[in-house]
Formats: structure tokens, C-alpha cells, sequence
């Protein structure tokens, strides 16, 4: 079990079960920080302002972090390692508020993984300044993905998103 430790000096760790802590400085943005993990525990997780900022009590999806989110406030989501998202649509993550930085934590197969489950799944990024960072996509038996990434948004960046199809007939 993984042990989440936070302090009013806004330095949180999160102990990975064989490896090395992930350590997460909150100090360092400027804007608030969100935290988002699916695989806490249903009574510890939630899609509200009540949930979201120290670890221990995560927002459940990555919209909703978006959705509380500030523009150009210089907001930071990180995304905690092992959180999986279904991508049937385009309106499951929509990061369209500016300057949003959405950061995957984790490496290998232990990042947050969004699974492409429909053809038309899609993650529209409208929001300028918009960085995305360190996630997995994933796309399912028999599904090609006409579009994983839509990018409207000026100056975004996408840094160190892989992905991988589950077979030889699915294509990104």
C-alpha cells in the first residue's frame, strides 16, 4: 500500500511500493496545485472542490481538476502514477482553461494511462499555454483512433506522451 505524507510547507511525498518516493514540491508553481488519483479509495476521492488538494484526497478525473483550475494563474494538476482514465469521447478531458500545466507522474507502465476506447476519442486541447506531460495512451482491440490529440490552443506542449496500440490492426 502506498503511503501519502503532506506538510503545511506544502511538500508531499507518495512512497511506490519497490521503488523510490515520488516527491512533489507544491512550492515551486505559482498558481494552485490539484492532485488526481482513480484508484484511491471511493471514500477518499471525489469530483468537487472538497477533494483535490493534498493527495490524500484526490479528484477522481483529470476534467474535474481542469475544471477548477484558474486561467493564467500558473495551476498545476499532477496526476498521480497508476491512474486510468476511459477515453470514449471528446468531452472526457477537455483541458480548455489557459495556462494549465497537467503533469503524469510515474514511468513505464506505472504512468497515468488514458485508454482509447472509440474511435472518435479525443482530448481537444483549447486552452493556450496548455502543458501536458508524461502519460500513456492507450488504444483498445479493434479501435483505431482517428484523432487522440486535437491541439486549437496556441504555444501547447505535449512532452513525453507514448502511445501504444494493442495490437497489429489498432492504429493511432
Amino acid at each position: 500500500m502506498a503511503t501519502i505524507v503532506g506538510s503545511r510547507s506544502g511538500l508531499f511525498y507518495k512512497n511506490i511500493p519497490g521503488g523510490l518516493p515520488v516527491i512533489i514540491d507544491a512550492r515551486a508553481f505559482s498558481g494552485n496545485v490539484f492532485f488526481v488519483d482513480g484508484s484511491a479509495p471511493a471514500a477518499q476521492r471525489g469530483t468537487t472542490s472538497g477533494f483535490g488538494t493534498h493527495p490524500d484526497k484526490p479528484l477522481s478525473t483529470i476534467d474535474s481538476a481542469i475544471n477548477l483550475c484558474t486561467a493564467n494563474q500558473g495551476d498545476v494538476i499532477f496526476v498521480l502514477p497508476g491512474h486510468t482514465e476511459t477515453i470514449a469521447d471528446a468531452t472526457t478531458i477537455i483541458p480548455d482553461v489557459a495556462g494549465v500545466t497537467i503533469i503524469g507522474l510515474g514511468q513505464g507502465s506505472n504512468r497515468p494511462t488514458l485508454t482509447f476506447s472509440a474511435a472518435g476519442g479525443n482530448i481537444p486541447i483549447s486552452g493556450a499555454n496548455v502543458k501536458m506531460e508524461n502519460f500513456l495512451l492507450l488504444g483498445t482491440a479493434a479501435v483505431d483512433v482517428t484523432s487522440a490529440i486535437t491541439v486549437t490552443g496556441a504555444d501547447v506542449k505535449l512532452i513525453d506522451i507514448e502511445c501504444r496500440e494493442s495490437g497489429s490492426t489498432v492504429q493511432f
